[in-house]
């Protein structure tokens, strides 16, 4: 599988197109939770949105590009949380953490550097919002404490998998993977 690096300007306009679906919902939600609202919004929207299957933020997903781990393959939802607070620390630093892309071979800034990750052209076809909600639904999800429960929260795991290499979010790699660290 080639991997294609995104370029500087494609992650730029993936940047602005998601600063302004941000603002609608991050003026509401500082409303409503002062001080805490907007954090909270950005950190659901890029953590959720980038270890998802479409691997992508709507910004990203629209210019064509998406996050993945240093192999081609989807982040964990810890990954995305990494990346997103070393996007702050970039902007806390003058936004020099994303002045570093222009000097590496594979165009990473310190987020994509820390968080071993990189911005490559590519998109799942799938649903945005279907991605959004399945990625909220695993990462909220509470553990079966039971044997019985377990067993069957594996099996709704293998059918979940199942449909995303169905639908072309995985690929049969990728899939047989996920599936291995399951029942690992």
């Amino acid at each position: 599988m080639s991997i294609m690096i995104a370029s500087i300007p494609r992650r730029f306009l993936a940047m602005m197109l998601d600063a302004f679906f941000l603002i609608l919902p991050g003026f509401i939600a500082e409303q409503m939770l002062p001080a805490v609202g907007s954090i909270l919004i950005t950190f659901l929207y890029f953590t959720m949105f980038e270890s998802s299957a479409i691997r992508a933020t709507p910004g990203k997903f629209l210019v064509g590009v998406q996050v993945t781990d240093m192999s081609g393959g989807r982040i964990a939802f810890r990954t995305a949380v990494i990346r997103y607070f070393m996007k702050i620390v970039s902007g806390i630093l003058f936004f020099i953490g994303y002045l570093i892309a222009l000097f590496t071979k594979q165009r990473q800034a310190l987020h994509d550097l820390v968080a071993e990750t990189l911005v490559v052209y590519g998109r799942n076809e799938m649903s945005v919002t279907g991605a959004w909600w399945d990625q909220m639904k695993d990462v909220f999800s509470s553990q079966a404490s039971t044997t019985g429960g377990a067993s069957r929260d594996k099996l709704a795991e293998l059918e979940r998998l199942q449909a995303l290499r169905e639908k072309g979010a995985l690929t049969e790699e990728e899939f047989l993977e996920q599936k291995r660290k399951l029942l690992g």
